[in-house]
């Protein structure tokens, strides 16, 4: 037997093409009950993108203003690495899967697909027999996900408030404690004013310096007066022979002392103390006082005296009893400016040895005081991130319920079931033109074992 050729083959389909023609059309038809009764499947769409700069936005700490950056998505495609992560874990699944529980879990690794286009944007594909339900919860992934990585952002803001809290806290009591010591330590050494008190008390040396040069001048101008009248009285005791005349009493160098113990305290403390302190203006009071006693019992003593009151003798005596008080007061009030200026001196010494301690007290609030603002600053502005609502994910197209179902297609169904009818009835004719074939082979071997001298005749007679 030779070898089919191509016609032999296409006179076989030829011969069976009612055949092929009942398989396809079976098929089709089978086609279109199996679409008609299968339910339909929707899928619904949204494109969204994670900006490659986000928009920062600061409301305590100075960022030369807020700006308004444009939003464009990142075009490196390792970068959305993560978020496909992030969109495929089951965490983004519980949460879709709170808002609609109507799917099952299971059918969200099925029917979820995410794919990353050519212009860098993340597209959702979410199918659904329901298009609205495929439509909500395509659009809550990205909800969800800006969720996710806003909970990401608050955890760590959450952590740093925590941390801002406890160090701010710290650092008050720091402060706290850096105050109390240099409190202490002005207190334990007078030393409360001391950048003002410095500069006063040099101004108050330079006077008190003037004042005793003053008084020193008029010290020597008294002295020489005292000389002078002491010698016009020996003249006039050749003339004139009073009593024994008295130029003091107890009372007087009682008074005197008073006094000069007086100039020394108010000298001594006007170095610590302003002059409005209650402690300055009584030791004045005092001073005040005693020098009107003073010049009472001078006034006294010098009427109480025997001799004739309008002799010019007696104006020498007066004289001479006037300027002795005064040289006295000149003496006192110089050893007064000159304990005065010791004190001063003292003073302004202990300022150079406790400088530098007080300069680091100092130093040390003043740190203490900076920081506490800038945690404050700080804390202020995480509270106010926190309350912010950041929006890490742009959303470019909403998703919409579908009109048509992806599955199952009517036409695409048919398409296919007349490719397989097609090829199916191919098959199925050259089957029945194969069983033909064994068929007559085995007719024929029958026929030439019953007569095997007339195998010509048994041909001829096979193809009459």
């Amino acid at each position: 037997m030779k070898d089919p050729t191509l016609i032999d083959y296409w006179f076989i389909l030829y011969k069976r093409k009612k055949a092929i023609y009942l398989i396809i059309m079976l098929s089709i038809i089978s086609a279109a009950v199996i679409s008609s009764i299968l339910p339909k499947t929707y899928e619904a769409k949204s494109v969204f993108f994670i900006p490659q700069q986000e928009n920062n936005l600061s409301f305590y700490r100075d960022n030369n203003g807020a700006t308004r950056n444009m939003l464009k998505p990142q075009v490196q495609q390792e970068v959305h690495a993560p978020y496909l992560g992030f969109l495929q874990s089951n965490a983004i699944i519980e949460q879709i899967r709170n808002k609609y529980p109507r799917k099952p879990f299971s059918r969200y690794k099925k029917d979820v697909d995410f794919s990353l286009n050519d212009e860098y944007m993340l597209e959702v594909y979410v199918r659904d027999r329901n298009p609205e339900v495929a439509a909500n919860i395509a659009n809550a992934y990205p909800e969800v996900l800006n969720e996710m990585i806003g909970g990401f952002s608050l955890q760590l803001a959450m952590k740093n408030l925590r941390t801002l809290e406890t160090q701010k806290e710290e650092t008050r009591n720091k402060l706290a404690e850096s105050e109390k010591a240099l409190k202490d330590y002005q207190e334990k050494n007078k030393l409360y004013y001391m950048s003002e008190e410095a500069p006063q008390l040099v101004s108050l040396k330079v006077s008190f310096i003037k004042s005793l040069d003053d008084s020193m001048v008029s010290l020597k101008d008294t002295s020489q007066e005292i000389d002078s009248v002491q010698a016009q009285i020996k003249k006039e005791t050749t003339i004139y022979v009073p009593e024994e005349m008295v130029v003091t009493t107890p009372l007087i160098e009682d008074l005197k002392r008073q006094i000069v113990d007086l100039e020394i305290k108010i000298a001594s403390t006007k170095g610590d103390l302003k002059e409005s302190h209650p402690a300055v203006v009584a030791l004045k009071e005092q001073y005040t006082e005693a020098q009107a006693n003073l010049d009472k019992e001078v006034d006294r003593l010098i009427k109480s005296q025997l001799k004739s009151p309008n002799s010019f003798f007696e104006t020498l005596r007066q004289n001479l009893v006037n300027l002795n008080v005064k040289r006295e007061t000149l003496e006192t009030r110089i050893n007064a400016l000159k304990s005065a200026i010791a004190d001063i001196d003292t003073r302004i010494n202990r300022f150079h040895s406790f400088g530098s301690e007080m300069n680091q007290l100092s130093r040390e609030v003043e740190l203490n005081k900076k920081l506490v603002e800038s945690l404050q600053v700080g804390f202020e502005e995480e509270r106010a991130q926190i309350a912010r609502e950041i929006q890490a994910v742009v959303v470019v197209d909403v998703a919409t319920p579908p009109t048509r179902p992806v599955f199952p297609i009517l036409w695409l169904n048919v398409l296919v079931a007349t490719a397989l009818g097609l090829i199916g009835g191919v098959f199925f004719s050259f089957f029945l033109n194969y069983l033909e074939s064994i068929r007559e082979d085995r007719w024929g071997e029958v026929l030439a074992e019953e007569d095997d001298e007339k195998p010509v005749v048994i041909y001829e007679d096979i193809f009459k």
